[in-house]
């Protein structure tokens, strides 16, 4: 019965379907053409010696790629989003085993932005991380200070980039601006309490040619017998013409009850343009309230830029140990490295490298 009826029908949710799809499709069409695509790829040749081995390397040193975008809510709200995956330029494998894929394994998330601020859910540094960034004249480089300042405690729980987070960072007023973020746990799934969580408070002030930046971080710990480490670090730099210097301090303190694993990281660095060229240096000290834990690291280099976005670049670092510590200068933010230092010994790394920025 109703024939013509049911034809009508049939035809008006054909054109209903229709018009759904290119509605979507425009919306889809709009998100895709607000977003941008952005990368570096960092790739170096490096000779490394830990006094016991030595090799000829190829390294990515946080090589990345990724895109991002903001969709308009109305006013000044936006929602605002980031999808940054690591780029294994040397190899096809990640290099951290707590990644389950290199998709999406840098900072990722989505938000809000607005008057009020941004506050963004997913995965990013943390503010006391950044404040280190912010004042490595030698990140993602032999050289790295994180080779020393993940190494105060031997707990590896700082300047990281925690799952499961939440954070918050306020408008800034007269240079200054604050963060404020929690891991609701670092681990990659749901536990079934947040002891193993994780909180990171940072204050920034950037204006003309000075910054400094203040941050506090603690971390819970799942395990009830160790105490929840936390540090403090201070950071800043000061621009004088073609010339930046640079200093960065921090004390870590709660990894043992006794102050056994209680450390502090010490750092001054300069760096001085001239033309295309880049000449630099930064000194750091690791100073551990425990006898024979003690640890130095010396970097030199020197960077080229031929042009907007591409950098070649050369450095010598070397890490100097006490007996009862063995670090290396190239432990961090690379994709290759030889064994730690044996305790005692010191490591040294000559790299010869090219950064191109898109």
């Amino acid at each position: 019965m109703f024939p013509a009826r049911d034809k009508d029908m049939k035809s008006r949710n054909r054109i209903l379907v229709l018009a759904v799809g290119l509605a979507g499709g425009v919306a889809a069409q709009n998100v895709f053409a607000a977003a941008s695509l952005y990368g570096q790829l960092n790739i170096s040749l490096d000779s490394l010696d830990n006094s016991t081995d030595s090799a000829l390397n190829i390294s990515s040193n946080s090589s990345r790629i990724g895109f991002k975008g903001d969709i308009q809510v109305g006013g000044d709200l936006a929602g605002i989003y980031q999808i940054e995956s690591e780029v294994r330029a040397d190899t096809s494998e990640s290099g951290n085993s707590n990644r389950n894929s290199i998709l999406a394994s840098r900072n990722t998330f989505v938000g809000l932005q607005g008057a009020f601020g941004v506050a963004r859910v997913g995965r990013f540094d943390t503010p006391v991380k950044v404040i280190g960034r912010q004042v490595d004249l030698f990140g993602d480089q032999v050289g790295d200070a994180r080779n020393l300042t993940r190494a105060a405690g031997g707990i590896n729980r700082f300047d990281e980039r925690p799952n499961n987070s939440i954070d918050y960072t306020s408008p800034e007023r007269a240079g200054f601006k604050g963060t404020l973020l929690y891991s609701t746990n670092v681990d990659t799934a749901a536990t079934s309490t947040n002891d193993n969580d994780l909180l990171s408070l940072g204050v920034n002030y950037a204006q003309g040619p000075l910054f400094v930046g203040v941050g506090y971080e603690s971390a819970g710990n799942a395990t009830a017998a160790q105490d929840d480490p936390n540090i403090i670090r201070l950071g800043a730099y000061y621009d004088l013409d073609a010339w930046r210097f640079t200093g960065l301090w921090q004390t870590l303190s709660g990894a043992a009850a006794d102050g056994s694993q209680d450390e502090d990281v010490f750092g001054l660095g300069v760096r001085y343009k001239t033309g295309a060229w880049a000449f630099k240096g930064q000194v750091y000290q690791l100073s551990a309230d425990a006898d024979e834990r003690d640890a130095s690291l010396v970097a030199l280099g020197t960077e080229y830029t031929l042009q907007k976005g591409l950098t070649l670049y050369a450095a010598y670092a070397g890490t100097s140990n006490d007996d009862g510590r063995g670090v290396t200068p190239y432990s961090e933010g690379r994709s290759d490295s030889l064994a730690v230092a044996a305790n005692g010994d010191s490591a040294r790394a000559i790299s010869l490298g090219t950064i191109i920025k898109f």
